[in-house]
């Protein structure tokens, strides 16, 4: 058992309590004269981490192609593609043709309406 460093009174366990700037072990009745320290929370220990790799995506080349074929054989035209995906049928038109390269989220879209893979992971 310890003792109060205060009044010498025998305590289970202290309160850490400031007085003028020094810290004590007190028991509760001196603890009320003091101020009550708080004592700081264990921080965590840092998760390591997988560094993460940088990966590149981009549209394959031969885009056009496979688009062009995936639309033909759904038997589907320009101007409902278009509609479906929410897009101009300017822009699919112009996909098609090889005049534009789409974007990756467009190209996702695509991959995914037609099931067909656009994107490549360098």
């Amino acid at each position: 058992m310890a003792e109060c460093e205060l009044c010498g009174r025998k305590i289970k366990s202290g309160i850490e309590t400031s007085f003028n700037g020094v810290l004590l072990e007190v028991c509760p009745v001196c603890a009320k004269s003091g101020k009550k320290v708080a004592k700081p929370k264990p921080t965590p220990m840092p998760r390591f981490r997988q560094p993460k790799v940088q990966t590149e995506e981009f549209v394959v080349s031969d885009y056009a192609q496979k688009i062009r074929c995936a639309r033909q054989q759904k038997q589907i035209k320009q101007d409902k593609v278009a509609e479906i995906l929410n897009e101009k049928s300017s822009v699919i038109s112009a996909i098609e043709s090889g005049k534009r390269k789409p974007n990756l989220k467009l190209a996702k879209k695509l991959e995914r309406f037609f099931d067909i893979s656009l994107i490549e992971v360098e």
